[in-house]
């Protein structure tokens, strides 16, 4: 796996969850963060209420190293009942 990977659940300010992951990577690496991030999901009881986002913050806008490409992936989220 990559260098950097940092995950969280967070409030947005509308009171919304979501979990989301950052990474070093493109797109084509983002299947194995998505499972990363059922897990994460599952295990704290969570269910998914809307489309993830695949939020591109570091890539050849930037730089053309793609060692250094950076990649989100967000997911709103809700308590499982």
């Amino acid at each position: 796996m990559n260098k950097l990977t940092t995950g969280t659940l967070s409030i947005n300010s509308y009171l919304d969850l979501e979990t989301s992951i950052r990474f070093c990577g493109s797109h084509k690496e983002a299947p194995a963060y998505y499972r990363k991030l059922d897990g994460f999901i599952s295990e704290h009881r969570l269910k998914i209420t809307g489309f993830s986002k695949e939020i591109t913050m570091i890539d050849y806008g930037i730089t053309n190293d793609t060692d250094q490409f950076v990649t989100e992936i967000q997911i709103p989220v809700e308590p499982a009942i």
